[in-house]
């Protein structure tokens, strides 16, 4: 039994480091023969199962991995009178592989059973029930409860500290998913301090490549892009995507992620190429292993789309930023922060294309879900405002369009550094705002410094940089200074 058990563990990508290995030849055949040939023995079968799903889980295998663990989770409760830590072992791995596959609720149930018997079995303070609680604060993240999920991975965090020690893995991964869950609420500084300690910790515990100090070194990359470091995420991006292709080979949900926040870094820096490339690859990998209804391809097409925007492809940038929505809202249900960002981003394309109507009310739903997620003053309701007042400016009711933009511009203020382009843009629809209220000299003055800052930053949307030229030549034109107009009519 031990023999076969560690025959199928080292298929595992964190105990393979990249040697060359014949997994799923390996675990299908073992899948097969484990039903018929140890059918006298369910206890060993009940193990196998498990270790079998949990293998496919590390491959990326979400279906077969699923189907194991709930056959193993079946024996397990037929061997055993009473719930014990055997059957919240099962019941936890049977929701990461859930959670993995974007089937939420069903997971949630799973990891509620297994706290529960955990808690009762081993205790609260018990480094089982914390893992418990690490994984399913995972979860809370993934659908948006962020409250809870702080809640959870302060617990957690609490409890590894004190038990395993402060250099263990589990003590890293749960500063990597608190520090994930400081970032959507906007925090990036704290943000930024807890995952460069987890890198860190990695760094000293496994010097080599190894899957979970890939996600630390990949999720510090993502907050330092959203924070404008883009040299110092790109960095990172290529460093866990390379331990990456060591660990899962050329085709893994976690590789296609990778390539996917790469190719995000990469059109920050206008490389729209090398990024178009990346996303290409990622889309098709993710529908090849996830399905076409899973929120991670939705996350690629919400990103393709800004690229296919930029080279002046509109149609094609409405048509993957619609699918991603789509998607998103069938996954994830109305009020989740990817579906709310999903629409603000469709309804600057659909702004793009002249349809105010649609965008219009994007925008506003954006606002509403926004708001109940995060509160007033979150960077992200900034933006859907700030989409929302370009949409009410140009559809003539500059009055409320000037105080969505003004709201927004002071949430950006309190919030990002100086002269950072959200805050240009919020600038640049104020601007358009004044000049339909024929307040031209206010008007000049918030266009000029908007486009001093957008034309300067690589970081703005180039659609941004070509709308302020077109309020600029509109206000100049109103303004009887044609001379003045001409400068930025062909920008």
């Amino acid at each position: 039994r031990d023999f076969l058990v560690g025959l199928f563990e080292v298929s595992d990508p964190s105990e393979a480091r990249g040697n060359s290995i014949t997994a799923r030849e390996l675990l299908d055949a073992g899948a097969e023969r484990i039903e018929d040939e140890l059918s006298g023995q369910p206890a060993i079968q009940a193990t196998l199962m498990e270790t079998i799903g949990t293998v496919y889980t590390s491959l990326g295998l979400y279906p077969p991995a699923t189907t194991m663990l709930e056959s193993s989770l079946e024996r397990k409760q037929q061997i055993y009178a009473t719930q014990n830590m055997e059957i919240a072992g099962t019941l936890d791995r049977y929701g990461e592989v859930l959670t993995l596959d974007a089937r939420y609720d069903k997971a949630e149930e799973s990891f509620r059973q297994a706290l529960e018997i955990s808690i009762n079995e081993a205790g609260e303070a018990s480094v089982a029930t914390a893992g418990i609680k690490k994984r399913l604060a995972d979860l809370m993240y993934r659908t948006g409860d962020y409250e809870e999920a702080g809640r959870l991975f302060q617990e957690a965090l609490a409890v590894q500290r004190q038990v395993s020690g402060r250099e263990s893995p589990d003590v890293a991964n749960a500063l990597n998913g608190l520090a994930m869950n400081f970032y959507q609420q906007g925090d990036y500084a704290q943000a930024i301090q807890l995952l460069k300690e987890a890198v860190a910790l990695w760094a000293a515990i496994e010097p080599g490549p190894h899957p979970d100090r890939a996600e630390a070194m990949n999720n510090l990359g993502l907050v330092l892009r959203r924070a404008s470091r883009y040299g110092e995420a790109e960095k990172l991006y290529r460093q866990a995507l390379e331990m990456k292709r060591i660990l899962l080979g050329e085709a893994h949900p976690e590789l296609a992620l990778g390539l996917n926040n790469l190719a995000v870094v990469l059109r920050n820096q206008r490389k729209n190429e090398e990024a178009e490339t990346l996303y290409r690859q990622a889309i098709a990998m993710q529908r090849t292993l996830l399905g076409d209804q899973h929120p991670d391809v939705a996350l690629g097409l919400n990103n393709i789309a800004f690229v296919y925007s930029e080279n002046g492809d509109l149609q094609a940038a409405l048509a993957a930023a619609r699918e991603s929505l789509d998607i998103f809202r069938r996954a994830l249900g109305e009020e989740h922060a990817a579906v709310a960002r999903g629409m603000a981003n469709l309804a600057l394309f659909e702004t793009q294309s002249l349809n105010y109507p649609a965008a219009e009310e994007l925008a506003r739903q954006s606002v509403v879900i926004r708001q109940k997620i995060h509160g007033d003053d979150h960077v992200d309701v900034a933006s859907s405002k700030t989409v929302l007042a370009y949409v009410l400016i140009d559809t003539a009711r500059a009055d409320e369009g000037l105080a969505l933009a003004s709201e927004a511009r002071r949430i950006y203020e309190a919030t990002l550094p100086a002269n950072h382009w959200f805050i240009a843009a919020a600038m640049n629809a104020e601007g358009a705002a004044y000049v339909q209220r024929r307040e031209y000299i206010e008007a000049e003055k918030l266009l000029l410094q908007s486009r001093d800052v957008l034309s300067n930053d690589p970081r703005a949307l180039p659609m941004l940089v070509t709308d302020n030229a077109r309020r600029l030549a509109g206000l100049y034109e109103a303004w009887d200074k044609p001379t003045l107009a001409a400068k930025y009519v062909s920008q």
